[in-house]
């Protein structure tokens, strides 16, 4: 399977870079600590449905962290191949 690649403008891949990078290390970040925190430090006294309800947008924000990582690398791809492709192009 090949990976995808964004071919845009060079100023379209690198904003799509920095943007969806920021947004996956963060969510990334968030909810890897926070399912690690659940499990390492269980606190009892909050009721099962909001630990549930807590477990549940971890999860959400480590799903949106890992695609975003994909749009990222693939608009990385795109900038790659567009500096292989400068020199056969022209």
């Amino acid at each position: 399977m090949k990976f995808p690649r964004i071919d845009g403008s060079m100023f379209f891949n690198i904003t799509i870079i920095i943007i969806s990078g920021f947004v996956a290390w963060f969510c990334l970040l968030m909810g890897a600590a926070h399912i690690i925190e659940g499990i390492l430090h269980p606190n009892y006294s909050i009721p099962i449905g909001e630990q549930l309800l807590g477990g549940a947008f971890c999860v959400g924000l480590c799903i949106i962290g890992l695609i975003s990582l994909w749009v990222a690398i693939g608009a990385t791809i795109g900038v790659v191949n567009r500096f292989k492709n400068r020199g056969q192009l022209h």
